[in-house]
Formats: structure tokens, sequence, C-alpha cells
């Protein structure tokens, strides 16, 4: 049974919104913008914000992601619960093996939507 969390989202009308958590850094929630409502966001369970400025457009796909996230770059996720503004893949990105990799493949869809097929190249390239 999945695990629910409540992140911070000025743009809902508690303040709250729901994330399912995945993994044990990272939650995925929908997007709150009305018209596009099915695409997914991958945040920080100890920030409260998404940890890279992409949205998923298939669950499973952002549920897959986070968990190559979280993979990848372990525990040092938990940065986030002492420093929530810092973008802890970029700090982590050189300390991490694979990690530049994944950290350069995600940051070309900055400011995107990443679909399915998307998500299996990405995956291909960063982990190869």
């Amino acid at each position: 049974m999945p695990e629910y969390i409540f992140i911070d989202d000025k743009k809902v009308r508690d303040g709250k919104k729901p994330a399912e958590k995945i993994t044990e850094h990272l939650a995925i929630a929908q997007s709150n913008k009305v018209y596009d409502q099915s695409t997914w966001r991958i945040y920080s369970v100890d920030a409260e914000k998404p940890v890279m400025d992409f949205r998923i457009n298939n669950y499973e796909a952002a549920k897959e992601l986070a968990e190559i996230i979280e993979g990848v770059y372990g525990d040092y996720l938990s940065i986030y619960e002492v420093v929530p503004d810092w973008d802890v893949l970029a700090i982590a990105r050189l300390s991490m093996d694979g990690g530049e990799k994944l950290y350069n493949t995600l940051h070309e869809y900055e400011g995107g939507i990443i679909t399915l097929e998307d998500m299996k190249k990405a995956k291909e390239k960063a982990l190869a």
C-alpha cells in the first residue's frame, strides 16, 4: 500500500498537496495546473520541493525515475533536510558513480515534459 505525505504548495487551497512517497527521500505528485493534471513531478520528501524543473507525463515513468535518482544519489538526498534550497543533484553529481551522466541527462529536460519513451532513453544513456 502506498505511503502518502503532504508537501507545501501555495498554489492549492490549503497550502498542502498529497504526494506518494516512492523512496526514502523522494515522492511524486500530480501537477496542480488545471490544464495539465496528467503530469507528475518528483519532490524531495525533506525539502518538499521538486528535485529538478521538469514534469513526467506517465505515473510509472515518474515512479521509476524517482527510484533511479534515489539509487544513484542515495543518502546525498538527505542534504535537503538541512539545506532545502540547494541543488543537491548538481552538488552530488561528481561524487556519485553515474551521478554526472544522470544529472546531465535530466538537465536536458529542464522546463519540459519527459515522456515514457524519453525516460527509457534517458535511463539507457545515463546508466550506460
